[in-house]
């Protein structure tokens, strides 16, 4: 996980690693993660693809082929202490220790069976270990601030289609929240209208991936009295 310590409804971050020390190997899955607790949000799942990407890594000084098997963005949905539970694969594998024990240490039915065995594939069911997560309560927010549920790391930005028009004309306000976090979990901000302006109605959009996104709100606005506004 990228982190241990979040607030409720912080993204975290999960990637499952399958670590072999063969150059020849594949695996599949025997069990995904319920992810107990969190909303869980598919972000890449290279073992259902079969697209394992290998790099060369060194763990504890061992040298090592390291595949991403699965990735998860995970939003805790209660405070206190949750865990993210195993996934479970099935590894195949071409061994190569049999090739390399001396053929003059095996008697002649050993060398035999070393002999086919060397090429044949094997196979091995793998889980990895559960990881505790703490997830702290969000902080009390003043009601006057408006909050809307957004709990991750994100931009605003709002425009309006036009900015000259005459009493009883539409206008649109575009409110665009970007960044990394459960972008849809934002509600409707309610935003300050000068004295004379009406909103009419308001709808928004979410759009995202991997993790990152972004929720434009679109509020249609009728100005009843003429003047300059802000």
């Amino acid at each position: 996980v990228d982190k241990t310590k979040v607030y409720k409804g912080q993204q975290v971050v999960v990637n499952y690693y399958l670590y072999s020390r063969t150059p020849n190997f594949n695996a599949t899955a025997d069990r995904y993660p319920t992810l107990s607790g969190f909303l869980k949000e598919e972000l890449e799942i290279p073992v259902l693809t079969g697209r394992l990407n290998a790099q060369n890594v060194v763990l504890d000084g061992t040298a090592y082929r390291r595949v991403l098997i699965a990735s998860f963005a995970a939003y805790p949905l209660k405070d206190g202490k949750l865990t993210i539970d195993p996934m479970e694969v099935k590894a195949t594998y071409i061994s190569e220790r049999a090739g390399s024990v001396d053929a003059f240490d095996m008697d002649d039915e050993d060398l035999f069976q070393r002999f086919f065995q060397a090429g044949s594939p094997r196979t091995e069911n793998l889980r990895s270990e559960p990881i505790s997560v703490e997830v702290l309560p969000l902080p009390a927010v003043p009601k006057d601030l408006g909050y809307t549920g957004a709990v991750g790391d994100f931009e605003v930005i709002a425009a309006v289609d036009r900015t000259d028009l005459r009493a009883h004309e539409a206008l649109t306000l575009s409110l665009k929240v970007e960044g990394s976090g459960n972008i849809s979990n934002i509600e409707t901000p309610k935003i300050g209208l000068p004295e004379g302006f009406e909103l009419y109605e308001s709808k928004s959009q979410t759009r995202g991936k991997a993790g990152i996104g972004e929720k434009v709100f679109e509020y249609l606005l009728i100005p009843r009295k003429p003047g300059n506004y802000t």
